[in-house]
């Protein structure tokens, strides 16, 4: 099962702040499914993600510096890859200890999906 956000969001380096940007990511859970004769269980075994950015003149010039994606209440550190905006996560999502009004994005979509396009 695939889940795929959308939106916008605020891009740090460390403390200081980069830009804002628009962003995809699509998050593919691996699950093992076991059986018992009185029932099922299915257990994550991992999660891959996949990130795109609408790059910037100021992202690109970042190219293989470790940055923030501040979304909502969450955070992803990541590498910009390339110019055209693939990047490459520093692992999974994980909830801001901060205030949530510092990186607070504009505007963040959330929906589930099957494919990657």
């Amino acid at each position: 099962m695939s889940e795929r956000l959308r939106g916008d969001g605020r891009v740090f380096k460390g403390a200081e702040f980069v830009a804002d940007i628009g962003y995809e990511i699509q998050i593919t859970s691996r699950y093992k499914t076991t059986r018992t004769i009185n029932s099922v269980t299915r257990v994550l075994l991992g999660r891959d993600i996949r990130l795109r950015i609408s790059p910037t003149n100021v992202i690109v010039r970042l190219l293989g510096e470790r940055l923030t994606l501040h979304l909502d209440s969450r955070r992803l550190d990541f590498v910009v890859m390339s110019p055209t905006g693939e990047c490459a996560a520093s692992g999974d999502l994980y909830a801001s200890c901060r205030l949530q009004s510092l990186g607070m994005p504009r505007r963040h979509q959330s929906f589930l999906s099957f494919g990657w396009s």
